[in-house]
């Protein structure tokens, strides 16, 4: 009975995992994420010590009743804080190598450990950004792009079906963002009265001086962008799976949060929402963006040879 249990397991893995969903789009945004890493761990340099160092000006947050999160939060402990470039470093290591590398799962446990233990560090100063990589990084430990070349037929199909599920549920993550995001707005009045955006704009947080007159004289081409943009987090989880809209999507979404990196100077999370995107892109699209990167890859190496 056990082994009829098990052998129907196996092929109802078998299949629902004939082969891997999308492995250029996992390839590329596995690219994508450790470039968004090494860019933003680098930037942290001249604050490294104040963010993570002994002497951090960020209070500890340890999860001391989560026995689980404890491997994720050795870097909250004092007695670890001295070593906190062990972790950054091991972080940068662990993106760099994954450049070129053909089996990834290693490293994206390791990308995973480094950056989860630096985020738990320094979670009272994380925003939306740093929550959201957290947990696509999670996903790219099980997706994996060279699964249909495994050997052994049990593995091989196992690994695919983690993999395809571990990259519908990072769609899925993305499509949450915008989704919790609208409900959340549409329970107030100041998005769907248009006030929302030239509230924010005209803030000493993220005001923009340049567009004060322009906010001021036009507040009626500020209400149909927020409008818009409302309409866009509303309808994206649907309109992303229609091939004929998405481009016109995405285009927007990207003037959106570069408008968040710009205007607003958040740019960790407006660049992050900006490669969520290529989870969406066709394979075909993201198998020629591979091999442009693949080729500046190899001229990057001989240069340095």
């Amino acid at each position: 009975m056990l082994l009829n249990s098990k052998n129907h397991i196996f092929k109802l893995l078998e299949n629902s995992a004939a082969y891997v969903w999308f492995p250029n789009n996992i390839a590329l945004f596995r690219k994508a994420i450790y470039c968004f890493i090494l860019l933003f761990t680098c930037l942290q340099f001249p604050y490294l010590q104040n963010l993570y160092g002994p002497n951090s000006l960020l209070p500890i947050h340890f999860y001391d009743g989560n026995k689980g999160l404890q491997l994720l939060n050795i870097l909250s402990h004092a007695k670890f804080a001295p070593y906190y470039l062990f972790f950054v470093s091991g972080l940068l290591a662990s993106c760099l190598i994954a450049f070129f590398v053909k089996q990834q799962q290693i490293l994206a446990l390791l990308v995973y450990f480094f950056y989860a233990n630096l985020y738990h560090r320094s979670i009272v100063i994380q925003n939306g950004g740093g929550d959201l990589l957290h947990i696509q990084l999670l996903y790219l430990i099980f997706m994996n792009e060279n699964a249909g070349e495994i050997a052994s037929s049990n593995r091989r199909i196992v690994t695919t079906a983690l993999s395809n599920f571990a990259f519908t549920a990072a769609r899925l993550q993305v499509i949450i963002v915008y989704l919790v995001s609208a409900i959340y707005k549409l329970k107030g009045s100041q998005w769907i009265s248009g006030d929302a955006l030239q509230i924010v704009l005209l803030s000493t947080t993220y005001g923009v001086n340049f567009l004060t007159s322009t906010l001021v004289n036009f507040p009626v081409v500020f209400k149909i962008i927020t409008w818009c943009v409302l309409l866009f987090q509303l309808l994206f989880p649907i309109l992303v799976w229609i091939r004929n809209v998405k481009t016109g999507l995405f285009i927007f979404g990207v003037s959106m949060h570069l408008a968040i990196v710009f205007w607003m100077r958040i740019p960790d999370f407006g660049i992050l929402m900006i490669w969520m995107y290529l989870l969406f892109c066709t394979d075909e699209w993201c198998n020629v963006q591979l091999k442009r990167f693949n080729f500046f890859n190899k001229l990057v190496y001989s240069s340095t040879r």
